[in-house]
């Protein structure tokens, strides 16, 4: 359940980047700075993903060892 929740957090997190991205090109109309933000937000995406998928092992093998 963790981990899905995770997976939701990490892809809501994705699509803000893409929104905050296109906010930005909006606002300043530099592409670089849009690029900047999107790939900034998806590589927080991507840690919790990858963070959660880490905790999610740890936590299964360590379910499995007390049985």
């Amino acid at each position: 359940c963790l981990f899905g929740l995770n997976k939701l957090i990490g892809f809501l997190n994705f699509v803000l980047g893409i929104i905050y991205g296109w906010i930005a090109h909006v606002k300043y109309n530099n592409i670089y700075l849009t690029i900047a933000v999107i790939l900034v937000m998806w590589a927080a995406s991507i840690n919790i993903i990858y963070r959660a998928k880490v905790l999610y092992k740890a936590f299964s093998k360590q379910h499995q060892t007390k049985k």
